[in-house]
């Protein structure tokens, strides 16, 4: 969190991503995500292991096999705060569904 010792990840990310699985979302490593589904999440790119750090060089690819390399600038990885960009389009369809079906309209006593 903005302010803790460990500044890797003192940027608020942490915020970002916890609010995240409380709006349904699950990590992009969820599972095995090449023989079962993964994060449930058909955009998002298949990942065995949760990253470490921030790896630059060479590119992370747990499934050299398949397309795409690793989703380790997605906010439901374990990337460090600075890799750290966004959500795969999907997973914000996912969001906003889950809040309109949990969320939305609901309010504390």
């Amino acid at each position: 969190m903005p302010g803790g010792g460990e500044l890797s990840y003192a940027q608020g990310m942490a915020a970002v991503h916890e609010t995240s699985h409380w709006m349904g979302l699950l990590h992009t490593f969820e599972g095995d995500s090449c023989t079962s589904d993964g994060d449930f999440i058909a955009d998002t790119p298949q990942q065995s292991v949760s990253t470490d750090q921030y790896p630059r060089s060479p590119a992370k690819d747990t499934y050299p096999d398949q397309p795409r390399l690793d989703p380790i600038y997605n906010y439901m990885d374990y990337s460090t705060d600075e890799c750290y960009e966004g959500f795969m389009p999907m997973q914000h369809q996912r969001m906003m569904e889950m809040w309109a079906m949990h969320r939305a309209g609901h309010v504390a006593a």
